[in-house]
């Protein structure tokens, strides 16, 4: 079930879904000599400035997929919620590499986010190498290419002392933290844990949210039959919180990325 007002108000935000459309396409560079392009020269291979267009890039595409549901008159009670975990993600990593004062806080989270994208990147390249009878040169070449590089930045952190860990939850606690206040933080957690329950595949997130019907009566046993379907009144707090963050990503950025007056 979703209400006209559910609507209008996501409706409301589909001019800046198409400003971030061709902001996305046109890419990013920020201005010579801003903090973000000096943050840039810590790690070239994944630069701050591209780490974090990157997630607010993933956060558009995932919005936007969920327009052309709309659009279409379709939802769905697990799809539509993974589509927003992938939306929240992106944009509250966009907001958690950009809103530390510090550069050198920026830089941590930075080269956390770097790391996590060269091991993902080379596991990913270590089962291709598998997969082939014969080793493919192209891929063995990547793979020695992004292996070096993880090492590299490996080297790098431990000699500064820094082991943090990428974790999706931490980073959406501070991304809503840092955006909207400390109060926010757990607020945000319950609704990421929703979303990523959805896309495991897991079907208590359907529980007693909008849109869940009891469709018999209670057995003996205290169980009965339910019947979920896509609402956006179930989806408008995650929608919105990754909208919002979104928002503040691309400020953000267009802060981080100009020079001072």
């Amino acid at each position: 079930m979703s209400t006209p007002d559910a609507l209008q108000q996501i409706e409301g935000t589909f001019g800046d879904l198409d400003l971030w459309d061709a902001r996305t396409t046109a890419g990013f560079v920020p201005e010579p000599g801003s903090p973000l392009a000096l943050d840039d020269e810590d790690w070239k291979p994944w630069r701050l400035s591209q780490l974090a267009i990157g997630g607010l890039a993933a956060s558009h595409d995932h919005l936007e997929a969920i327009r052309v549901h709309i659009e279409a008159r379709r939802l769905f009670p697990l799809a539509t919620d993974t589509l927003l975990r992938g939306a929240l993600l992106g944009a509250a990593q966009a907001v958690w590499l950009l809103a530390p004062e510090d550069q050198a806080t920026r830089l941590d989270f930075s080269r956390c986010a770097a790391a996590e994208m060269h091991r993902r990147h080379r596991e990913w390249l270590s089962d291709l190498r598998k997969i082939p009878a014969e080793p493919h040169e192209g891929t063995e070449k990547v793979y020695a290419h992004v292996f070096k590089r993880e090492g590299e930045l490996q080297a790098k952190r431990e000699a500064i002392g820094q082991a943090r860990k990428f974790d999706s939850t931490n980073i959406i606690e501070r991304a809503a933290a840092a955006a909207f206040g400390p109060a926010t933080a757990t607020e945000a957690r319950t609704v990421w844990r929703a979303l990523s329950g959805a896309a495991h595949g897991l079907s208590w997130p359907m529980l007693g949210r909008v849109g869940t019907q009891q469709t018999s009566a209670v057995d003996d046993d205290g169980m009965a039959d339910f019947r979920s379907g896509g609402s956006l009144d179930a989806s408008l707090n995650g929608y919105f919180l990754a909208y919002r963050l979104s928002v503040k990503g691309w400020e953000l950025l267009d802060l981080r990325g100009s020079v001072p007056a």
